[in-house]
């Protein structure tokens, strides 16, 4: 936790989204850890230049530096439990919107971020579904191969302020 502290980590957000939308999706991921719900979780998040509906792309700078201010953010989740994969991309706008949205509204397929990014995430998975696993008992990794599935197939994804911490009840009734 305490490598996210570091400058490297910074990247500019919009003010509302930064203190709403993306605390609770930071908090939605953290359970995911904390109740162990997965035996094991790995996420790349980042920052996206896309286009607007007209094809440009235009995005704002500040500082004296001209630092420029991402349009969209992603987050790519890869998940274990027992002898399955989770995996979700989520790309958000770098703006206000509804805070009523749901985590599921902003789900594309991992293969867009990489499209846009320009970087290939977790190329292990895409052959034969292989997840490399560290066993207690054993201080190597042993690949196994395993079925994909999405991670919203096994956690409610209809994060909302109110619901952040409450990703283990999908059967909870819909406010």
């Amino acid at each position: 936790m305490n490598s996210s502290f570091i400058l490297s980590n910074i990247c500019p957000q919009h003010p509302w989204l930064n203190r709403n939308y993306w605390s609770w999706f930071e908090s939605f991921i953290r359970q995911l850890v904390l109740n162990s719900i997965f035996e094991e979780v790995h996420v790349v998040t980042g920052p996206l230049f896309l286009p607007n509906d007209e094809g440009w792309v235009k995005y704002k700078v500040i500082g004296n530096n001209n630092v420029a201010v991402p349009t969209h953010f992603y987050k790519i989740v890869v998940a274990q439990k027992a002898n399955e994969v989770f995996q979700g991309g989520f790309l958000i706008p770098n703006s206000t919107f509804p805070e009523g949205r749901a985590l599921i509204d902003f789900v594309v397929p991992i293969e867009t971020i990489e499209q846009h990014s320009g970087h290939k995430f977790f190329p292990f998975l895409k052959d034969n579904f292989q997840f490399l696993r560290l066993h207690p008992n054993e201080k190597q990794r042993q690949r196994k191969s395993l079925p994909e599935k999405h991670l919203c197939s096994e956690v409610e994804c209809g994060l909302v302020k109110e619901r952040a911490t409450n990703i283990l009840n999908p059967t909870r009734k819909k406010t």
